[in-house]
């Protein structure tokens, strides 16, 4: 079962392959998962690890978000699978 964060993901990874590059601005890199966040004052941690350290540059951003991409387009997993209670 697919949560938020991996539909969020998908998009995200849709408009890469239409050669959309996403505004870096609007997102931060998880530093324990790697997972690409929302920017919003109500995301204090991750949503997937809990974790609260973020990296916000632009350029660090969209290497992160292609980092991910990339992995996904090998088949590998970008976060760890965590089961739901």
């Amino acid at each position: 079962m697919m949560g938020c964060v991996d539909v969020f993901q998908m998009k995200l990874f849709e408009l890469l392959e239409n050669g959309f590059i996403p505004d870096p601005d609007k997102y931060k890199i998880c530093c324990g998962c790697e997972s690409v966040v929302v920017r919003s004052p109500e995301v204090a941690t991750c949503p997937l690890c809990n974790t609260y350290r973020f990296e916000t540059s632009p350029e660090e951003v969209i290497a992160g978000i292609y980092k991910i991409y990339n992995r996904r387009k090998e088949g590998k997993r970008s976060t760890p699978d965590f089961e739901d209670d």
